[in-house]
């Protein structure tokens, strides 16, 4: 049986984090896993390579760019993907630790397995909650996602510490 994985991101050009969810589809699906990308519907070269190789696209009902804020309200396009393309494994690629947060509480939901790739951290992130009614629901949710993650990768040792220090982010030996 082939293993199904799905890789949903919130970057859906071409910079650091597409790069990064480009390589990682072009791997997984060399190794004989069958790939699954969720975006914000794009046509460039990177998405096109993809359907090449035969990674399948499903395109998120926003531009998660412009529309960001859906991206940790709608709840009902990540029900929706997840339930057509039933995946074996998620992994949430992420432009910052705001990313995907509907999307994750599906995944709980669903009890499907997921991992975190974080591809930026920054301490405004963190004031961005301080600046919400409640800010430590927010934060109660996001401790949450990474308690439950399989893994959660960080590209530096400096958004790792953010994400313990500012997110909820566990200690390793705490998990």
């Amino acid at each position: 049986m082939t293993h199904h994985i799905l890789i949903y991101s919130d970057d859906h050009g071409v910079g650091g984090v597409a790069q990064y969810n480009h390589m990682v589809a072009l791997s997984l699906s060399q190794r004989g896993y069958r790939v699954t990308s969720v975006q914000s519907q794009s046509n460039n070269p990177l998405v096109n390579e993809q359907q090449q190789q035969g990674i399948h696209h499903e395109w998120l009902p926003f531009d998660s760019i412009t529309e960001f804020g859906q991206t940790v309200t709608n709840a009902k396009a990540a029900r929706s993907i997840f339930s057509h393309t039933q995946p074996d494994l998620i992994v949430f690629s992420d432009c910052c630790p705001l990313s995907n947060m509907a999307a994750k509480q599906v995944a709980l939901q669903l009890d499907i397995p997921y991992l975190i790739v974080i591809g930026y951290v920054a301490p405004s992130f963190a004031e961005y909650f301080q600046e919400q009614p409640q800010p430590e629901i927010y934060l109660q949710m996001l401790s949450r996602y990474y308690d439950r993650a399989k893994a959660v990768v960080a590209v530096s040792q400096e958004n790792l510490d953010l994400l313990h220090k500012r997110f909820g982010l566990a200690p390793i030996g705490d998990r």
